[in-house]
């Protein structure tokens, strides 16, 4: 092996062309990466349009385990046509690392008919996240609390 500068400038130029080589495939994995919460609700809606709603609820964690409709929570994700309620925030750098979409509640609050186990009752969405192949509801107060911490603060 030679280890003049033709050898040198040959080595570089191999390096160079493996790297860009590699570009298209980090540009579709990071496209697949950024893409994946819309992607979640698009198969979410699918389900719901085929009338899987047990394969559709797979896709939505309670937190508390109150249930929540599939075809409800379809519609209040759908971009555009959505519930005047639940906007798409903007996504910062730490959403796009994460692979995470995360919803605005507007700001009066939102509350929502949920099965709580033992009765039926009204809840308040604290907040609804897409997170890599999930779609995740945060429930807060009961609308009762809620109205009644509104008073308590003067709002």
């Amino acid at each position: 092996m030679s280890s003049g500068p033709t050898y040198v400038r040959t080595s570089r130029l191999r390096f160079r062309l493996r790297t860009l080589l590699l570009l298209p495939l980090v540009f579709a994995f990071g496209w697949w990466w950024m893409t994946w919460p819309q992607r979640t609700i698009d198969q979410l809606d699918a389900l719901v349009a085929a009338g899987k709603l047990d394969q559709a609820a797979n896709l939505i964690v309670f937190e508390p385990d109150y249930r929540y409709p599939p075809d409800k929570v379809a519609q209040a994700l759908r971009h555009g046509r959505g519930q005047p309620h639940t906007a798409p925030a903007n996504r910062n750098l730490i959403d796009l690392v994460l692979g995470r979409r995360r919803f605005e509640i507007d700001k009066k609050g939102v509350a929502a008919f949920v099965n709580t186990g033992e009765k039926s009752q009204h809840m308040m969405i604290e907040s609804v996240t897409v997170e890599r192949g999930r779609i995740k509801y945060r429930w807060g107060l009961s609308m009762n609390d809620f109205e009644q911490e509104r008073i308590r603060s003067g709002k």
